[in-house]
């Protein structure tokens, strides 16, 4: 894998998220790719931060380690068929896709080793607060034993 992150959409949640880390070091740019339906914002926000630009949905789900999904929740049917498809046990996916239930994403992505959903919301934009994540019980094996299982 080329990548650590893969980023499907870069609205402003995704922005603030891995422009905040690139800016404060916590992630290099070349651990990032990034793709969207806009390629316009996608260029952009490259130049911005350096981050990688990923030609597709399949491109991100081949080069990256994790997987983020940062789409608008209307929109994240059909990246979940483009993920599953691309199932992985050895890659994870993070969806920050607010109102999107687990069990939607369980059944769609449970080829991947992990699936974790993030709550994201205003702490992201103003790079201040806390994340909390679901694990579903059926991923919290013993590697993930001092993450909190819901």
């Amino acid at each position: 894998m080329a990548h650590r992150w893969g980023v499907i959409g870069c609205g402003n949640l995704a922005q603030a998220i891995f422009g905040g880390a690139v800016k404060r070091g916590a992630l290099a740019p070349s651990d990032i790719i990034v793709t969207d339906v806009n390629a316009i914002k996608v260029e952009e926000f490259s130049k911005a931060t350096g981050v990688g630009i990923a030609e597709d949905m399949g491109a991100v789900a081949q080069r990256a380690e994790i997987i983020v999904v940062a789409t608008k929740p209307q929109d994240v049917l059909p990246v979940l068929e483009v993920l599953k498809a691309h199932s992985n046990p050895g890659r994870g996916v993070v969806s920050l896709a607010a109102g999107v239930p687990a069990q939607l994403l369980l059944h769609h992505l449970g080829g991947f080793g992990s699936v974790t959903r993030v709550m994201a919301n205003t702490p992201a934009l103003v790079q201040q607060g806390f994340f909390w994540d679901f694990l579903s019980p059926k991923k919290c094996g013993a590697r993930r034993r001092n993450r909190p299982c819901l």
